[in-house]
C-alpha cells in the first residue's frame, strides 16, 4: 500500500524532471536515458512543441522522432507553419519518416518557402507521399539555383519517383558526376548523401576524385551509403590528416565490418601515432560484440596515452553493447600488468629524478603516473558499473573530495583486487607507496635507461621533455638517441633533439648534425638549430621556456605542459617600445597577450583604467 501510494509523486517527479530536460537543448543533451512516453508525458511534449521558444521545439521534435501517434503528428502538421526556419525543416522531416498522408499538400506549398533548407525537406516529404505522382511538380525544381534544392530533387526522384523519376534523377545525377568542375561533384556527392545505400557504386568514383573537397563531400555520403564494400577506401582516407575526420563517421557508420581493417591499422607498427590515436575513438561508436572482442584481443599497447584510449574504448563497448562483466581473473591479470607498469615508473622515477629532475619532467612523469591511475579504473569498468566508476574517476585528482572518491573504490571492489589498485590512490609518500607494491614491484630502472626510454617514447611530448632534460644533464649516453630524433615526424620532438645535441656534440658533430635541420619547416626547430650552430645560449623564445611560463601564468596554471606546447609553439613573443600602441578600441580582436617583462596601461578616453605586470592577459575575448 505504502508503494502505491508513492506512484502519484513518482510520476509529478518524473514529469518535472522531463519538464526539466526541455528547458534547454544542450542541458538536455547532458541526460544520457531516454524517457519513457506515457499520455501525461506525450501531452506535456506535444505542449512543448507550441512553445515560441524554437531551441525547445527543435529539443522536443528530437525526443518525439520515433512517436507516429496521431497526437504528436497533428502537432507537428502545424509547425511546417512556424516562423522559425530550422523548426519548419524538422517538421517536414519528422513528416516524411512518419509517411504522414494529410503533409503533401502543405509540402507542395513549401516549395516556394524563402529557405532553401525547408525547400529541400518539403521535396524530400513531397517524394516520400506522392511517389512517381510527384515528378512533374519535383522535376520543377532540377534548375533551381540552391544546390541543396537541385540535389533533394534529384535523390527524391531516384529514390521515390519511380521509372520515370529515377530515368530523370539519374540523367541528372550521372551529369553531374561528370561535370568538370568540382563544385558539381560535390554537389553530386550531396545527392547520393540523401539517395543512402543505394548511392554505392557512382560514389566510388567520388572517393578517388583528385580534388581534395570532393573526396571530403563523397565520405559525407559514404556515411548515409555504409555499404561494407566502401572499407578500404575509407581506411585509405583514415590515414591521411585531411579526410580523417570524415572517414573516421563513414567507418562508424558501416559498423561491424570496418573492425577487422580499424584493427589491423591500431596493431601496425608502421601506422602513424595519430592515425592509431584515433582507431579506439572510432570503435568505441561501434557498439558490438565484435568490436568489443577484436579490441579486447590486442597484446599489450606500449604507448601509454594510447593504452588509455583503448581501455576506455573497451568500458564504453561493454557497456553500449550490454555485454556481461569480464571475470575476476582476467581483471585481475590486467590490472596486476598495469599497476606493474606504475610502480615501474615510480622506481626509476624515484632513480632518475636527482640527475634528470628538470620542472617540465617532473610534470610529465606526474601526468604519466595520473594516466596509470586512470588505466587501472578503465580496466574496472571490464567488471563493475561504468557510472559508478565515473564518479571515481572525476574527483580521485580533487583535493577534496579524492579521499571520498577513494573509499568509494574501496566499497566497490572485490578483495582480491584491493591490494592492487588502492595503493596507487592512497595519498601516500613513494617510498611508502613502493614498499606496498609487494610482488607488483618490478626491477628498478637504471636512470640512464630510463631516460633513454622517456627520449624514445611514442608521446611527442614525452620525448620532447626528456630530450631537453638529457641535453641540461649533459647525459652522454643519449647522443645517439637524440641524433635519431632529429629526424622525427613532429617539430616538437625536433626541437628537443635539437636541445639535446647542441649540449652532447661539439665542434664539427655538431655542425654535421644540425645544419640540415636549419631549413626546417618548423620556425621553432630551425630557430634553435641556428642558435645552438651559433653558440647562443637558450632564448626565452624557445619551447621549453615559454611552457615553463605559460605554466605559471594564473589562467593556464592548472593546465599541465602537454597541453599548453602546442599553444607555446603558436605563440609568438612581440616587443613594443615605451608609450606605443599594442591595440585599440574597434580592432578585430584576434589575440590574447601575456605580459612578459614591463607594464601595460588599459586607458579609454585618455584616462587608465587598469595597468598590468608580467603574468598578466588581455585580449580575452578575441
Amino acid at each position: 500500500a505504502a508503494w502505491l501510494a508513492l506512484l502519484p509523486v513518482l510520476r509529478r517527479r518524473y514529469l518535472r524532471a522531463l519538464e526539466a530536460s526541455l528547458s534547454g537543448r544542450a542541458a538536455a543533451f547532458a541526460v544520457d536515458h531516454e524517457f519513457l512516453l506515457d499520455s501525461g508525458s506525450r501531452a506535456l511534449l506535444v505542449r512543448s512543441l507550441g512553445s515560441p521558444d524554437p531551441t525547445l521545439v527543435l529539443h522536443t521534435l528530437e525526443r518525439l522522432r520515433e512517436d507516429r501517434s496521431e497526437e504528436v503528428l497533428g502537432a507537428v502538421r502545424g509547425l511546417v507553419r512556424h516562423p522559425d526556419a530550422e523548426v519548419r525543416e524538422e517538421a517536414f522531416k519528422h513528416l516524411a519518416a512518419a509517411a504522414d498522408p494529410l503533409s503533401a499538400g502543405p509540402a507542395e506549398e513549401a516549395l516556394g518557402d524563402p529557405s532553401p533548407r525547408v525547400m529541400a525537406a518539403a521535396l524530400g516529404a513531397l517524394c516520400v507521399l506522392q511517389k512517381d505522382e510527384a515528378v512533374k511538380v519535383v522535376s520543377g525544381a532540377l534548375e533551381h539555383p540552391e544546390k541543396r534544392v537541385r540535389a533533394a530533387a534529384v535523390a527524391g526522384l531516384i529514390r521515390h519517383g519511380g521509372v520515370e523519376g529515377a530515368v530523370l534523377g539519374g540523367a541528372h545525377l550521372d551529369a553531374l558526376l561528370r561535370d568538370p568542375s568540382p563544385k558539381a561533384r560535390v554537389l553530386a556527392a550531396g545527392v547520393i548523401e540523401a539517395i543512402g545505400p543505394p548511392g554505392y557504386r557512382p560514389l566510388t568514383r567520388l572517393l578517388a576524385d583528385e580534388e581534395l573537397p570532393v573526396r571530403k563531400a563523397a565520405l559525407r555520403a559514404a556515411a548515409s551509403v555504409a555499404d561494407a564494400r566502401l572499407v578500404p577506401a575509407l581506411l585509405e582516407a583514415l590515414r591521411a590528416d585531411p579526410t580523417r575526420r570524415q572517414a573516421a563517421r563513414a567507418l562508424k557508420a558501416v559498423g561491424d565490418p570496418a573492425v577487422p581493417g580499424l584493427v589491423a591499422l591500431l596493431s601496425d607498427p608502421r601506422s602513424s601515432r595519430d592515425l592509431r590515436m584515433a582507431v579506439p575513438r572510432i570503435l568505441r561508436s561501434i557498439p558490438t560484440a565484435g568490436a568489443f572482442e577484436a579490441l579486447r584481443g590486442l597484446p599489450w599497447v606500449e604507448d601509454e596515452q594510447l593504452r588509455l584510449r583503448c581501455l576506455a574504448a573497451l568500458g564504453r563497448l561493454r557497456e553500449r553493447a550490454n555485454l556481461p562483466p569480464r571475470t575476476l581473473p582476467e581483471v585481475q591479470a590486467r590490472l596486476a600488468d598495469e599497476a606493474r607498469w606504475s610502480y615501474g615508473l615510480l622506481g626509476a622515477w624515484a632513480g632518475a629524478e636527482p640527475r634528470y629532475g628538470t620542472p617540465l619532467l617532473r610534470d610529465d612523469v606526474e601526468l604519466s603516473l595520473r594516466r596509470g591511475r586512470r588505466r587501472l579504473l578503465r580496466i574496472l569498468e571490464l567488471r563493475y558499473p561504468r557510472a559508478e566508476l565515473g564518479l571515481v574517476l572525476r574527483h580521485v585528482e580533487s583535493q577534496d573530495r579524492g579521499a571520498t572518491a577513494v573509499e568509494t573504490l574501496d566499497a566497490l571492489l572485490e578483495p582480491p583486487l584491493k591490494g592492487v589498485v588502492l595503493p596507487l590512490f592512497e595519498a601516500l609518500p613513494r617510498e611508502k607507496m613502493l614498499e606496498k607494491a609487494g610482488p607488483l614491484a618490478p626491477v628498478r630502472m637504471e636512470p640512464q635507461e630510463f631516460i633513454l626510454a622517456r627520449c624514445a617514447d611514442p608521446d611527442p611530448y614525452t620525448a620532447f621533455v626528456a630530450l631537453h632534460a638529457a641535453g641540461a644533464a649533459r647525459e652522454a649516453g643519449a647522443l645517439g638517441t637524440a641524433a635519431s630524433a632529429l629526424g622525427s615526424p613532429d617539430a616538437l620532438v625536433r626541437e628537443g633533439a635539437v636541445h639535446a645535441v647542441a649540449r652532447l656534440a661539439a665542434g664539427e658533430e655538431r655542425r654535421r648534425l644540425l645544419e640540415p635541420l636549419l631549413a626546417d619547416d618548423a620556425a621553432g626547430t630551425a630557430h634553435a638549430a641556428r642558435r645552438a650552430l651559433e653558440g647562443m645560449e637558450e632564448a626565452m623564445y624557445s619551447t621549453v621556456e615559454k611552457v615553463l611560463f605559460l605554466m605559471s601564468v594564473p589562467i593556464f596554471s592548472k593546465l599541465p605542459g602537454e597541453d599548453l606546447a602546442p599553444l607555446a609553439q603558436a605563440a609568438e613573443v612581440e616587443t613594443h617600445p615605451r608609450g606605443s600602441l599594442i591595440v585599440k578600441e574597434g580592432d578585430v580582436g584576434d589575440a590574447l597577450y601575456v605580459v612578459l617583462r614591463g607594464r601595460v596601461s588599459i586607458e579609454k578616453g585618455g584616462q587608465a583604467l587598469a595597468a598590468l605586470g608580467p603574468k598578466d592577459t588581455f585580449g580575452e575575448m578575441a
